[in-house]
């Protein structure tokens, strides 16, 4: 008799083919085989004459279905099967051994139309180098972006399903991604295409984009609650697809291009994009090394390097992109800090828990002082939402002239946003939008030629995107440059400063020196306002950029670094010992900081965790990151591993700490403080929410969300943002 697990797996694997639209029942559909010792039962997949499309080899769910490639082909070809897929139920591979692939894991059966689709597809693929480059001269026309397409070509011709393309804002992302699209349906590797955005306003440029340039290809945008359509091109926002996508069949696109990926390939969104077997493009300026959002690792980019690359800095050299100088205007609370009522606060506490009108005036009287009358299409960016428009009403106060028009709001809250930035883009009004969260990612507007900080960050990957919005090159008003006003001291964090003959340029600011230790607020209750606080501007200055870029380019720094240390690891007594995994002992650490921290790079602990963006790690971790022997920890993990030692140290229940988890689950996916506002989410509700948690922890409980925010969640994200 067939024991029970093989009569699972055969159980679930029925399951997933009805999933698929296949009729088991029907053997002009599927055809069943008796399975072998191993066990498990095997079944054929037809095509709607009869043809056998694929052979699922199934085994019992104690067996890798990997290992069972060798019986799986032999099994393939005596039914003249063209595709393969391996299963043990909870697994499902998928094998075109036909077409030169290995297996690799997907996540459901194909459906029959699929199948037909797949093999078609295999029979009418040409070479990609056969592909007339006149075919996207009207999309593409610079040199870098036609080697971002080579390149991206050349690791499909090598099997490669998977590129990561790092373009700095400005330089034509979505074009090169347009004229992908055109030389893979022209060679027969793309019938259709899904291109994810992370916002309804992205979506709208990207439809007109592809209308405009691909106007022989039918596209259109995936609305929520609406039915697909069949066309070649669908746009869907990653909300509106995470709710959708198990419409879709794994096989539905043989392309997805991921735009922002930096902010797509995480959380939930990773499950929508896990969903489809397909070629995956990822679009972005600011790749994220962070493991849980790690942008490289999702796109299989070995040594933190993008398929890709095309910097800020190329493009400034080669005259693609405006240049840019810093204008920094610090006040008195920005530089020493606030102490009010026995509390320290610093300028990542403005807006979030105090809020002090004298210091948005201060900036704001600034700007109007030194922006004139007419300052241009300018980008502020504030800390909250409160925050943008108490600073709007201020900027349009500083120019009552223009009867209040000068300046806007545009958040998630502005009614009809995009028709907000549609009037920011092409009217005279409004010249100033004010922004939290909307404009800092995928905006294009090349007249943009003030960038305004008025929100401190601690993310290199936020501020180079806030940067980035003015980057572009406008010849209608001859811009060649712009200005990025600091008012929150981000250019020092950052060192975002010219070249210094010593290596490094002058601290500017001696009394900023906390800002190297920038950390954000903890808690969830109400700013308090202080409406008796002074504050002034006491610090100005200018800092030139030149094309070299800024004072630590990413890239360079690490490439060097590596250099570095393997240049010294031949003749190197301590550096050889942590290759070879030997204890090394604090002198012996402090003489190689030493050695390492000459100009002009500077490698200390310090700089590398900016550069690498590993918060935690040593000096050590880095020398053995850097010649291969070590891959920094998993930030989840460290999540994980804080709140174990939390609730060993509270000595909490096994119940009350499977409670907490349930909070530290929600925290991964959203990465946002908790609030007792949580509580009433749907993941909580359904444990018992409230109701259930004081229950559990009586009177503790605000004060338990406190410590998870200050001393559990900083592990996984230390750059928590209030929006």
């Amino acid at each position: 008799m067939m024991k029970q697990s093989e009569f699972d797996a055969r159980i679930v694997i029925d399951r997933k083919l009805q999933e698929a639209g296949w009729d088991i029942e029907d053997k002009s559909q599927v055809s069943t085989y008796g399975g072998d010792v191993a066990g498990g039962q095997d079944y054929t997949l037809k095509d709607r004459r009869g043809r056998v499309l694929a052979f699922i080899e199934a085994k019992k769910p104690d067996i890798e279905p990997y290992s069972a490639k060798g019986q799986a082909q032999k099994d393939a070809e005596a039914h003249n099967a063209e595709f393969i897929f391996l299963s043990n139920g909870e697994k499902i591979l998928f094998w075109d051994y036909k077409g030169g692939s290995d297996a690799r894991p997907v996540s459901g059966f194909f459906t029959q139309k699929d199948l037909e689709s797949r093999l078609a597809a295999r029979e009418r693929i040409v070479p990609l180098s056969s592909i007339p480059w006149k075919e996207t001269e009207h999309i593409i026309d610079r040199k870098y972006q036609m080697d971002a397409v080579k390149k991206f070509e050349a690791e499909l011709e090598q099997l490669r399903r998977k590129a990561l393309l790092e373009m700095a804002t400005g330089t034509g992302k979505t074009r090169v991604a347009i004229a992908l699209v055109k030389r893979l349906i022209l060679s027969g590797r793309a019938k259709r295409v899904l291109f994810l955005v992370d916002r309804s306003e992205l979506a709208n440029q990207a439809e007109s984009a592809f209308k405009q340039l691909l106007s022989d290809h039918s596209t259109y945008i995936l609305k929520s609650g609406a039915k697909k359509q069949e066309k070649e091109i669908t746009i869907s926002t990653l909300q509106t697809m995470v709710n959708t996508y198990a419409e879709f069949s794994p096989a539905y696109f043989d392309l997805v291009i991921s735009d922002e990926c930096h902010r797509s390939i995480y959380g939930q969104w990773q499950v929508c994009l896990s969903r489809f077997d397909a070629i995956q493009l990822g679009l972005t300026a600011t790749p994220s090394p962070q493991i849980d959002r790690n942008t490289y690792e999702f796109f299989d980019c070995t040594y933190l390097k993008p398929t890709y690359t095309y910097t800020l800095q190329d493009g400034i050299k080669d005259g693609y992109l405006s240049s840019y100088n810093i204008y920094k205007a610090l006040t008195g609370i920005v530089i020493r800090g606030l102490k009010y009522e026995t509390e320290d606060y610093d300028v990542f506490d403005l807006e979030r828990k105090v809020i002090v009108p004298a210091t948005n005036k201060a900036w704001v009287q600034e700007f109007r002082q030194k922006a004139g009358d007419n300052p241009g299409k300018t980008i502020v960016f504030a800390v909250t939402k409160r925050h943008a428009a108490r600073l709007a009403m201020l900027l349009n106060e500083a120019y009552p002239e223009h009867q209040g028009k000068m300046a806007e709001v545009i958040t998630s809250d502005t009614i009809f946003a995009d028709r907000v930035i549609r009037r920011f883009k092409t009217e005279k009004y409004p010249q100033i939008a004010v922004s939290v969260g909307m404009l800092d990612t995928g905006f294009d507007c090349p007249e943009v030629i003030n960038i305004v900080m008025m929100r401190p960050t601690a993310s290199v990957v936020l501020y180079l995107q806030m940067r980035g919005r003015g980057s572009r090159i406008c010849e209608r008003i001859k811009k060649k440059a712009f200005i990025l006003w600091d008012f929150v001291g981000n250019s020092d964090f950052f060192k975002d400063k010219s070249y210094d003959p010593k290596g490094l340029a002058a601290i500017l600011f001696s009394g900023f020196s906390h800002a190297e230790h920038r950390r954000l607020p903890t808690g969830t209750h109400e700013p308090i306002e202080l409406p008796n606080v002074q504050d002034q501007i006491e610090s100005r200055a200018v800092i030139q950029v030149g094309t070299n870029g800024e004072l630590v380019d990413r890239k360079e720094y690490q490439d060097v670094f590596v250099m570095t240390v393997k240049k010294l690891l031949k003749d190197h007594p301590i550096l050889k010992k942590i290759k070879d995994n030997e204890k090394v002992d604090e002198k012996e650490i402090e003489q190689l900081a030493v050695e390492l921290n000459q100009p002009k790079y500077f490698f200390n602990e310090e700089n590398l965790q900016q550069v690498y963006d590993q918060r935690f790690a040593t000096l050590v971790e880095f020398i053995r990151h850097a010649i291969g022997a070590y891959k920094f920890p998993n930030p989840e993990e460290l999540v994980n591993s804080a709140f174990e030692s939390y609730v060993t140290q509270k000595n909490f229940t096994q119940e009350q700490a499977r409670f907490l988890k349930v909070l530290a689950n929600r925290f991964i996916v959203n990465q946002v403080q908790l609030s007792m506002a949580d509580f009433d989410k749907p993941a909580i509700r359904s444990i018992g929410g409230i109701a259930r948690a004081k229950a559990l922890f009586d009177g503790d409980l605000r004060k338990i969300i406190e410590e998870l925010n200050t001393l559990v969640f900083p592990k996984l994200n230390p750059n928590l943002e209030v929006v």
